[in-house]
């Protein structure tokens, strides 16, 4: 990462850009965009611009004002070049459109597609959970701010539930280390990812999916990870950090229990209650289908398709 990083990759997409003409570039993130803006430029083409997250405020600019200040000035340039813009929720196309004057980005749901999903035992043969011990699941990175030190810690206070985190990342080896401190081996397992064609039949042989996120940066604040919508597919109601698009799902179409952020005992409380009623459970993943009518991945595919078709029938740009 860093600048090294970003400068290598601008050139070498200035000079891939270059050597490809095209009526219309599309920048699949911010760390392409100035460099396919130049290439739309020089060739009279259409740009359009994705934006997947909040880059100024994304985790790796907390306490380094100089790099948020850098990319917010490096995307807002850029974004008013570009004849589409687009990203991932309504709170930052609003706040793109507020804080760089452009038209409010087209907003392109980042789902998978519905599918039904039958409940399995694939968690329990790993681990040898048995059943009628409900298990608690976490899947994704193991990165820092990820409420995951929280997430063991809270475990400590469900003594009737077992624990699986599922991935990969920096913070493996301190959250393995965590359970055994806590004196938790017996009942949480931090176990491998699985490829992406398997991991919604994994997903299905939990009971809860946990999404405990920091609220460390803007980018945190207004995500709405994949794993939400994995873990409803998946028949799981979701114990989730209290954050705007979060919230929106969970607790708008009442699929889950909110609890503020980094707050191991109200992390807890949320586990007990969900636990402690499973028809309650029952009802909220039963309730689950109804937020893919709303959130739909062929939709966005849709809107997609008609922003580069409309794009394509202009005349030719004269930037």
């Amino acid at each position: 990462g860093g600048p090294r990083f970003f400068l290598r990759n601008h050139r070498a997409m200035t000079r891939a850009a270059r050597d490809t003409p095209a009526r219309l570039y599309h920048a699949s993130d911010l760390f392409v965009l100035p460099a396919l803006a130049r290439a739309a430029r020089a060739r009279r083409a259409r740009l359009t611009y994705d934006a997947r997250e909040l880059y100024p405020h994304v985790f790796g600019t907390v306490g380094k004002p100089w790099a948020s200040f850098f990319w917010r000035t490096v995307e807002g340039r850029y974004a008013r070049r570009a004849d589409a813009v687009f990203t991932v929720n309504d709170t930052i196309a609003d706040w793109m459109a507020q804080h760089y004057a452009i038209r409010r980005p087209t907003v392109l749901f980042n789902v998978p597609e519905w599918r039904a999903v039958a409940a399995t035992n694939r968690l329990r043969q790993v681990t040898g959970v048995p059943a009628g011990v409900p298990i608690v699941l976490y899947q994704g990175a193991l990165f820092p701010h990820r409420g995951l030190p929280v997430l063991v810690e809270a475990m400590q206070a469900v003594p009737d539930a077992a624990l699986v985190l599922m991935g990969e990342g920096p913070l493996r080896g301190a959250l393995e280390a965590q359970i055994v401190a806590a004196g938790l081996q017996r009942r949480a397992f931090v176990l491998d990812p699985v490829p992406p064609h398997d991991l919604l039949d994994v997903t299905a042989s939990a009971d809860i999916g946990v999404l405990p996120l920091d609220d460390v940066c803007l980018s945190y604040r207004y995500a709405l990870p994949n794993k939400l919508f994995e873990y409803l597919m998946a028949g799981l109601p979701v114990a989730a950090t209290d954050l705007p698009e979060i919230r929106r799902v969970v607790e708008g179409f009442g699929v889950g229990l909110l609890s503020p952020p980094g707050d191991a005992a109200a992390l807890a409380r949320q586990l007990q209650t969900l636990l402690a009623h499973p028809d309650r459970r029952r009802a909220m993943a039963a309730r689950a289908p109804q937020v893919f009518e709303t959130y739909k991945p062929a939709e966005a595919s849709e809107k997609l398709a008609t922003a580069f078709q409309t794009l394509l029938d202009l005349p030719e740009h004269h930037p």
